[in-house]
């Protein structure tokens, strides 16, 4: 590739990565483990997806399994609010690894935040992304999330990338494809970042197709609001992230079992953080 080239692909990626997310960020959110009353650690990420009029938090089955022994969180975008999530959880272990769990509105309305919930019409109905394609996912690491006088600090990490070979070790290719991430070879483009950090935490970080070389290939202007839900993210190999891809995760069927158990729950606000 030219210095020329670089610079334009740098300058590609690099606008992706901007506009995305902004956009995308609103619909994820910290899942952490109370541990004691003002006290825990980061457990994984999860977004929240509206389905058949009803909201939900999207995760792992292994984040979700927190529960067996103790209570797990979410924060809203924009809230320094933590919730307790009280409600039921349907589940699909691996190979598939994805849980959700109904919001109540009691629980979305009780703070003002800036969050959202993805459309279902947002999933793509099989993960088929055209070659080269750029793809995006936002999600918090344990790096860079601690518990600091009670308080609960995190930081969002955004990710562009492309698919890679899925590695061949607790893998199938049926359900899964892999993303590379390397912390050691990641390019930064903000000022304040160093290097990319850690893996561990972005488990049930969601995979976003960009679709920015589908619409340019098509002759069509690209924004986010092209981008769809690609896969789901569960593990890390040494050197990428691995997913479910998107038409294997179910969500319909999990949504209707969770219907059938909803009970309401009273408001489970925990100290407010930063």
């Amino acid at each position: 590739m030219s210095e020329l080239d670089r610079e334009a692909w740098n300058n590609i990626c690099f606008s992706v990565k901007r506009a995305m997310t902004p956009t995308i960020s609103p619909y994820v959110t910290p899942v952490s483990r109370i541990i004691e009353h003002d006290y825990g650690r980061l457990e994984g990420t999860g977004s929240y997806i509206e389905i058949q009029n009803t909201r939900y938090l999207l995760t792992n089955e292994h984040v979700g399994r927190a529960r067996q022994t103790n209570p797990i969180a979410h924060q809203f975008h924009g809230s320094h609010d933590v919730f307790r999530l009280l409600t039921v959880m349907p589940y699909e272990p691996y190979p598939i690894d994805v849980a959700i769990a109904p919001i109540p509105d009691g629980i979305w309305n009780t703070c003002t935040h800036q969050a959202i919930p993805i459309p279902y019409s947002r999933l793509a109905t099989t993960h088929n992304p055209v070659r080269r394609e750029l793809l995006f996912t936002v999600g918090y690491t344990q790096q860079r999330s601690r518990f600091t006088f009670g308080h609960l600090m995190n930081y969002a990490t955004p990710y562009l990338t492309q698919e890679t070979d899925l590695p061949p070790h607790g893998t199938d290719p049926q359900y899964h494809f892999a993303v590379p991430y390397r912390p050691d070879q990641a390019q930064m483009d903000e000022p304040d970042e160093q290097t990319q950090p850690n893996p561990p935490g972005l488990s049930g970080s969601l995979v976003w197709n960009t679709r920015y070389f589908e619409c340019e290939r098509a002759g069509l202007p690209w924004s986010p609001a092209a981008a769809q839900v690609t896969g789901l993210v569960w593990g890390w190999r040494e050197t990428c992230l691995i997913a479910t891809r998107v038409e294997h995760l179910g969500l319909i069927a999990l949504s209707n079992i969770s219907r059938e158990f909803q009970v309401t729950p009273p408001p489970a606000t925990l100290p407010s953080v930063s």
